[in-house]
Parts: C-alpha cells; structure tokens; sequence
C-alpha cells in the first residue's frame, strides 16, 4: 500500500451502513415520541406536492384512487420483496399494508383543499415515520422495502383538488357552475 493511500474493509462499511439503518430506526421511533414527526413529513409532503400537483392536474382519478393504486404498488413490492429477499419482514408489511387501504381511502377521500387539511395532519405525522424508515431500509440493503415504503409516503402525499376542479372559489350549493 502506498503512503497516503487508504483502502476501506469492504465488512467495515457494511457494518457502519447497517448500525446506521438501526439508528435511523431509533431516530423513527424517537421522532414518534418527541412528537418531531409531523413536521417532518409536512416538509417531504410539501417536498414532493409539485410532482404529484402535475400527476394529479392530468389525471381523471380522484385523490383516494390514486392514493389506493399507489398502495396497491407498495403491497406488490413488498410481495415481490418477499419473494426475492425471503423477508418475513416484507410479508408483514405487505399484508399490513393491504389491510390498511380502507383506511387510506377514507383519510383521502376528501377533495376540498380546506377540509383535506384534517386528514394532512395525521397524514404528515405517518410520513414523517416512514421517511426515516425508507432511509433505514436503503441502508440495511432492503431496497424493495424501502421502495414499498417510499409508495406509502406517496400515496398520503396526493394533494387535494383534481383537474377541471377550481381552487379556493367558494359558490353556494343552489350554483352549479
């Protein structure tokens, strides 16, 4: 080895990559308990609201279903995680996650940006505890997990008010148009 050169253990980096994903899974917890986790995912919600804005202005589906076809993603990537990674973790987390999608489809069935505002609230505070685990599951070398969590970030993420929708007019109920 020349001076001045270094060389990495290839068993050393892995083993500091994986300490990191168990920390970022004390960090998820922690962020639950110091309450920290909403504003962390109002931050990556907002982060990813222009992408998901132009997806949504060009769709005719509504919120609730592009947030279940989105789940309906994250449980196949898990599944196929299961099947490629032989995860039990990944079977768990698709069978809760398919089981989940009812609820899903009621915290985003509201179009009204205002009334939305409700469900954003416990909306953020998931995001903000799966933000941190998609970073963990990178790190751990679960990159099907970590995309099957990243589609559930997304699926709570889908913005309010669809295309052809006005934005912020208030009309009475008698008004149709």
């Amino acid at each position: 080895m020349e001076p001045g050169r270094w060389t990495v253990n290839p068993a050393l980096l892995e083993g500091g990559l994986r300490f990191a994903g168990l920390a970022l899974i004390f960090v998820t917890v922690w962020s639950f308990i110091s309450g920290s986790a909403p504003s962390t995912g109002a931050a990556v919600r907002e982060s990813l609201k222009p992408g998901l804005r132009s997806i949504r202005d060009s769709s005719t589906w509504s919120r609730s279903e592009l947030a279940d076809r989105t789940i309906v993603a994250a449980v196949a990537v898990a599944a196929v995680s299961t099947l490629v990674d032989q995860s039990l973790l990944s079977a768990i987390v698709a069978g809760l996650l398919w089981q989940s999608r009812p609820a899903l489809r009621r915290a985003t069935s509201e179009e009204q940006p205002l009334l939305a505002f409700a469900s954003q609230l416990s909306s953020d505070m998931m995001i903000g505890l799966y933000t941190p685990m998609v970073l963990a599951q990178l790190l751990l070398g679960n990159h099907l997990l970590a995309l099957a969590f990243s589609f559930v970030a997304i699926a709570l993420s889908w913005p309010p008010g669809g295309a052809g929708r006005a934005h912020g007019v208030w009309r009475p109920a008698w008004v149709t148009s």
